[in-house]
This record gives C-alpha cells, sequence and structure tokens, in this order.
C-alpha cells in the first residue's frame, strides 16, 4: 500500500478506500479540519480532535501503524494549499507539530 500517495479532494473521493489507507470520507473530513486549523491556529476545534479520534481508530482497524499514520497526518497537511502558502510558517510548523503529537497520544492512548 502506498502511504505517500494522492491526498487531493480528488484522491479522497466520496468514500470509498484512499491512497493513504483511510477511508475517502475521513480524509476529506481530516482535509476540512486541517484548513480550518490553519485558517485559525489559535482557536480549539472541537472537529479536530473528533476527527483525530476517528483516523486513529480507522488506522487500528486497518492495521496502519502509527508512524505510518503520522505520514499521512504530514502528507495531507502539506497537500492543502492554505498550508503551502501560508504567510506565518513558524505558526504552521507549531500547529503541525502539536497536531501531530495529539495524533501520536490519541493512537497509544494517552
Amino acid at each position: 500500500m502506498n502511504f505517500l500517495a494522492d491526498f487531493s479532494d480528488e484522491g479522497a473521493g466520496k468514500g470509498g478506500l484512499a491512497s493513504s489507507g483511510l477511508s475517502g470520507a475521513t480524509v476529506a473530513r481530516l482535509r476540512g479540519a486541517l484548513t480550518r486549523q490553519i485558517e485559525h491556529p489559535d482557536a480549539a476545534d472541537p472537529e479536530l480532535a473528533r476527527v483525530l479520534r476517528q483516523i486513529v481508530t480507522e488506522a487500528r482497524n486497518r492495521q496502519i501503524r502509527a508512524e505510518q499514520l503520522v505520514l499521512i497526518l504530514k502528507n495531507v497537511w502539506d497537500s492543502l494549499p492554505e498550508a503551502r502558502y501560508a504567510i506565518d510558517r513558524e505558526a504552521q510548523t507549531q500547529v503541525k507539530q502539536r497536531l501531530i503529537t495529539l495524533c501520536i497520544k490519541a493512537y497509544y492512548g494517552a
């Protein structure tokens, strides 16, 4: 399975399995939550927390390892135009690192 594949809206599709190993619906939901986080980096987004729990559950069910899930999260983030063209790169990097930490903690149940 290719975990470094297309994470665009087209790649996520409307259901079924996205090339990431996660369902297209989950990847689409993750993209939406990450976009909101990029646009409002200081705001807490309860939807993002729900999506992270969902992707962790789905990853476990599909036997996707934590390090693969981190790569998926990073690639989805990097595929977003809002992330690529962000003016404050330092703030975006901090948000991305915080998201990865949350994802790892959720995966291992911390």
